[in-house]
């Protein structure tokens, strides 16, 4: 039994938190625990245990597996009761049977809970794009005990149960990847048993977080989840990564991304200070050719391997148009300026302007800036269009992450394909039905996030 995160670090920039589950053999169910101390785990704790420094997925039911696979994403309003701590440690229950009262085995990385480190920037979930939550109340004696109790507390009065679980056999890993995060080397994936708990000493202190990019100010995390995703069949390595350069390929899954945004306007014709523009007069698309006031695409190639980088990227404006509000017969047209959409891509680390350099999750990840802005070129002085995005992809468990802001206007949309397969939707923004040309005044203040699977 395996468990990894999504990420070593959770902050303004990264909010989004998830857990890559992996098991060769049965048990097919478990449940995760989540806390701020490595002591809150253990039984004899629980009655110190709250919601703003445990939570288990308990309440949701046994999560199973798919092919011996799964990723979990935490709740962000779950994530939200964490900021300010420091570090946010993880731990595994399992079960041969779909209840929670008889824990096969409880697993934890080592044999002791490993933490994700919790950056002073990271303040929790103030909006988001869509809506699937969980109501959790705020005090033990009101809510749900199962959110602060977990397999761990039965198994720890039966510890002969874990002596006679047989040990995961080590296998190839899509899970395993090298990388150092400048804290010294991950510890063993191998999972144990989890002994008696002491006290916990202090983590990690703070790493310097990431830097914000340009306009990235208002983001904010729109990922909403609290499900296990099922994620293809992949064999998992229990032994412990190395420090391997990318120099040497590693097994992706994905070798070749590409990413396209677009920015269009929905209607066949809108009126902006007296004067009527024609506008894409479509719905939401995946075709890469599809009509738009902004378009941007990017590919990064050969990834998980030295020559991993940027192979290819373009910016256009489809032509606007100014027409007679009462026959739209094209009166002006024009092609907005592209020289203010750019694309930074950037291998296992990206430049950071305090500490130099700020790596990435593995030596192999891939992070693609975007920062786009164009606008109505037969208006002098018309505002902006306005689209951030960073995507953060690992090739070789295939999860590509992604956040930024749009403008409250047009609507927005983003797609990727891996291995030039087939288009993946990212995510589709839909502009208010009162929404127009004045709002595009001032920056993006539309935040956009999620995570899907590739490859």
């Amino acid at each position: 039994m395996v468990i990894r995160p999504t990420r070593i670090e959770l902050s303004r920039s990264f909010p989004v938190l998830g857990f890559a589950v992996h098991s060769d053999q049965q048990p097919r169910w478990f449940e995760i625990a989540i806390a701020t101390e490595k002591r809150l785990f253990a039984g004899s704790e629980k009655l110190q245990r709250s919601e703003s420094n445990f939570f288990s997925t308990r309440a949701q039911g046994p999560l199973t597996f798919a092919n011996g696979e799964a990723l979990y994403l935490v709740p962000p309003e779950v994530l939200s009761r964490f900021a300010g701590r420091d570090s946010l440690y993880y731990a595994l229950a399992s079960y041969e049977e779909p209840t929670l009262d008889k824990p096969s085995a409880v697993f934890v990385p080592n044999g002791s809970p490993q933490s994700v480190r919790i950056s002073k920037s990271f303040t929790g979930v103030s909006r988001r794009l869509t809506t699937r939550s969980t109501t959790y109340h705020r005090d033990y004696a009101g809510s749900d005990p199962k959110t602060i109790s977990w397999g761990g507390d039965a198994f720890a009065a039966t510890p002969a149960a874990a002596a006679n679980h047989p040990q995961a056999r080590p296998t190839a890993s899509a899970l395993d990847t090298a990388y150092d995060d400048g804290h010294g080397p991950m510890s063993t994936p191998v999972m144990h048993a989890l002994p008696a708990l002491a006290t916990a000493t202090a983590d990690d202190q703070y790493g310097i977080d990431g830097p914000v990019p340009d306009r990235y100010d208002l983001l904010a995390v729109g990922m909403t989840t609290g499900a296990a995703v099922a994620l293809d069949d992949a064999a998992v390595d229990a032994g412990a990564p190395t420090d391997a350069a990318v120099g040497a390929a590693a097994q992706v899954k994905v070798s070749t991304l590409k990413v396209w945004l677009n920015a269009f306007i929905p209607e066949a014709s809108v009126t902006a200070l007296g004067d009527c523009f024609s506008g894409d007069n479509r719905a939401f698309s995946s075709d890469i050719h599809a009509s738009s006031r902004m378009h941007s695409e990017v590919e990064a190639a050969n990834l998980g391997a030295s020559a991993a980088g940027e192979s290819f990227h373009w910016h256009n404006c489809d032509t606007s148009h100014k027409i007679d509000c009462s026959t739209g017969a094209v009166l002006e047209e024009a092609r907005g300026d592209t020289s203010r959409m750019t694309f930074r891509v950037n291998i296992g680390s990206f430049p950071d302007p305090v500490a130099g350099v700020h790596d990435l999750p593995t030596p192999s990840s891939v992070r693609i800036a975007y920062v786009g802005a164009a606008n109505n070129p037969l208006v002098s002085h018309s505002p902006d269009i306005d689209m951030n995005m960073v995507f953060t992809l690992d090739p070789v468990t295939g999860i590509l992450n992604f956040e930024g802001a749009v403008d409250a206007f047009p609507s927005f949309e983003g797609y990727a394909s891996a291995n030039n397969g087939a288009p993946v939707e990212l995510f589709t923004h839909s502009h208010a039905p009162d929404a127009g040309p004045t709002d595009l005044i001032g920056d993006a203040n539309q935040p956009i996030s999620g995570s899907v699977q590739l490859g």
